[in-house]
């Protein structure tokens, strides 16, 4: 269950950047892979598998939200990276912002969430909020596959959308 972001937890230090790849079920019956979303998730200090975290998002809207979890039930895929000691939640949310990731409008075929996702990384690595040491190249990659349970993930190049204004 998710709840608005607050005070508190906006002052909270992150542990951990989780970037979930979520399936979204199969599109027809006759599917034999999901579709997929992907969020980024800032896992709280000392919860990391007990789970306190903010989802940021990108689907019709930009949205984040208090989750009470580290992990998503509907992850087919999670690559965690190191965050910049002490960093706070509150210091994503205000980079997202400032930097006008939240205006943004997925591509006309209703995708563009990994590009988003991708474009946000970009941004904290180039603030200062992922640690030096993180290797960014597994998240990479892994945005550029479609990941089913049970299935070896299948190349499916990332779909950017459009920012409303330069990030």
């Amino acid at each position: 269950m998710s709840k608005p972001v607050s005070d508190d937890d906006v002052a909270e230090a992150v542990r951990v950047i989780r970037v979930t790849i979520h399936t979204t079920g199969f599109p027809f019956e006759s599917s034999t892979r999901s579709d997929n979303h992907a969020s980024i998730f800032l896992v709280m200090d000392n919860s990391v598998d007990s789970g306190k975290s903010v989802r940021v998002t990108m689907m019709r809207n930009y949205s984040e939200c208090k989750c009470e979890y580290a992990y998503s039930l509907s992850s087919v895929k999670d690559v965690d990276l190191k965050p910049t000691a002490n960093v706070t939640v509150g210091k994503f949310l205000d980079l997202i912002r400032e930097k006008k990731l939240d205006k943004y409008e997925l591509h006309p075929d209703g995708v563009g969430c990994r590009f988003w996702v991708k474009s946000a990384l970009q941004a904290f690595q180039t603030a200062g909020l992922v640690d030096p040491s993180a290797d960014l190249s597994e998240v990479y990659e892994a945005l550029e596959y479609n990941h089913s349970r049970g299935q070896p993930p299948q190349f499916s190049p990332m779909v950017a959308g459009k920012f409303l204004s330069d990030p």
